[in-house]
């Protein structure tokens, strides 16, 4: 099997597409699972000398509709390797090693053997014997991975060529571990806050209408759901292969539109009229509208050492400029007025599409951001 050795731009997008069937009816829906695990999409671009041009192309000529063993670059590391080894190693608990499968040691586009994978311990892989010594040398997994359009460039007058190609991975393993976060009402809680830079959350709230328009006269409009649609966004920044590995197993157990998560909005709209007690079975907030529109639902309360607090209220009432939120039970926890940073709702939402895009930079970080839709709680 052919091996694509040249390493990518240091910004690369990965994708992790997962296939879901969502029946939605009026006032509730149906997500069934229809696989275990992503296929992964890497689209990976290249700056090539003249030499590795040439090679990148005949490699292609040769292999373009067949299978490629693929390093993952995002899960690389520095290793130091004798020849005849036959362990090396290397921290694979946060990586995707698999017995059976295949690693990659690498020095350079010319300089690399792939040896199989017999043994994975969690601090060092057994593996096939190493035909040559390799030191501060990269290691990486290997996937069997397709070339879906080949390998396109953009030639000019500069000595370097960019080029670059899309590489699919059929096959894979169920990461899921919804470890990374505490969980509130039996389902886990995203309890960091979206991290933006310079890039935006879209949100949308509407509701689902049928119509019937002869386009003659003014159409019939109904509704079509109980509830009103509410997209929010989230956004996650990692900036270690550890962190990053944690959300990925995370977003493995959410297994694309089929599994949901509670999503604190981290807006400060709403704000404590009262200081709240350990045993109030209510919280006063100043009005918003909530009185007839939400009668019932969840919110958060983030105090200014940022201890998180989740409430279930089950009715609420006006009183004066004030809305009073009665409790599913007692709070729980002495909170006042100026301790509390952030007052917002909390929302049980799944993600909208089924697939996810990571976007690595710099070799190492990476940033996700997802579109989600609120949802029915099960």
């Amino acid at each position: 099997m052919s091996v694509w050795p040249f390493i990518p731009r240091d910004d690369f997008i990965e994708t992790l597409e997962w296939k879901t069937d969502v029946i939605r009816t009026y006032s509730a829906e149906q997500r069934i699972r229809l696989s275990d695990f992503p296929r992964q999409r890497f689209n990976l671009t290249h700056v090539l000398s003249p030499r590795q041009y040439q090679r990148a192309k005949l490699l292609m000529f040769n292999a373009a509709a067949g299978d490629w063993d693929l390093p993952v670059w995002a899960e690389k590391q520095t290793v130091s390797v004798s020849a005849s080894a036959t362990t090396i190693t290397i921290d694979t608990a946060t990586s995707d090693y698999r017995v059976g499968g295949k690693a990659i040691v690498w020095s350079d586009d010319e300089t690399y053997e792939t040896v199989t994978i017999s043994a994975d311990n969690g601090t060092n892989l057994t593996v096939s014997a190493l035909s040559a010594t390799y030191t501060n040398a990269l290691c990486m997994p290997v996937r069997t991975a397709r070339c879906v359009d080949g390998l396109s460039a953009s030639r000019t007058v500069e000595q370097y060529t960019e080029c670059g190609a899309e590489w699919v991975v059929y096959t894979g393993v169920d990461l899921s571990d919804d470890g990374l976060y505490s969980t509130y009402r039996s389902h886990p809680v995203c309890n960091t806050p979206a991290i933006l830079g310079t890039s935006t959350l879209e949100e949308r709230v509407s509701r689902i209408q049928d119509s019937v328009d002869n386009g003659m006269s003014a159409p019939y409009f109904d509704t079509a759901s109980s509830r009103a649609d509410v997209s929010l966004g989230v956004s996650w920044l990692r900036q270690s292969q550890s962190t990053l590995w944690s959300l990925r197993t995370f977003l493995h157990a959410l297994y694309g539109r089929q599994k949901g998560f509670w999503l604190p909005a981290y807006t400060r709209g709403m704000t404590l009229a009262a200081n709240v007690s350990s045993a109030d079975t209510t919280i006063t907030v100043r009005a918003v509208g909530l009185d007839g529109v939400l009668e019932a639902g969840d919110v958060m309360i983030q105090q200014l050492d940022g201890t998180q607090t989740f409430l279930q209220f089950t009715s609420v009432a006006t009183s004066g400029a004030n809305e009073v939120l009665t409790l599913s039970g007692a709070a729980g926890v002495n909170i006042t007025k100026t301790n509390a940073q952030t007052v917002c709702l909390l929302h049980f939402v799944r993600l909208s599409q089924d697939s996810v895009q990571i976007t690595h930079t710099n070799g190492i970080g990476a940033q996700i951001m997802v579109a989600c839709d609120e949802v029915p709680i099960p």
